[in-house]
């Protein structure tokens, strides 16, 4: 299997953990049909009341352990940025342990660069 299979199945799973801890939370979560939208992965709302979705856009990955950060691609910046809920899902490296595998991050895509 190919890196990019790979990397395909680890977002969407990602993506299913995310859906299924929103919606415990009380949040409406509409899901995309299109596994390559350029600007989300799903809408999610908390209340009934609420008459706008927030988009949320879901990275399922292992992290720059030594810097404890993240990195993305630079073609992804425009629809990170775009999006009004980033969260980060920490999946542990194959070889080297890491502390914070298996944390969600939520990112405030407002103020990054």
């Amino acid at each position: 299997m190919n890196d990019t299979t790979n990397n395909e199945k680890l977002g969407a799973l990602g993506e299913d953990l995310m859906a299924q801890i929103l919606t415990m939370r009380g949040f409406s979560v509409i899901r995309n049909t299109n596994p390559r939208d350029p600007e989300k992965d799903f809408r999610a709302k908390r209340h009934p009341e609420d008459h706008v979705y927030k988009t949320v856009e879901i990275k399922t990955q292992v992290p720059f352990i030594t810097k404890r950060s993240f990195t993305v691609r630079e073609n992804q910046m425009k629809k990170l940025r775009n999006v009004d809920v980033l969260y980060v899902i920490v999946v542990p490296h194959p070889r080297i342990p890491c502390n914070f595998a298996g944390f969600v991050y939520w990112v405030d895509t407002k103020h990054f660069d």
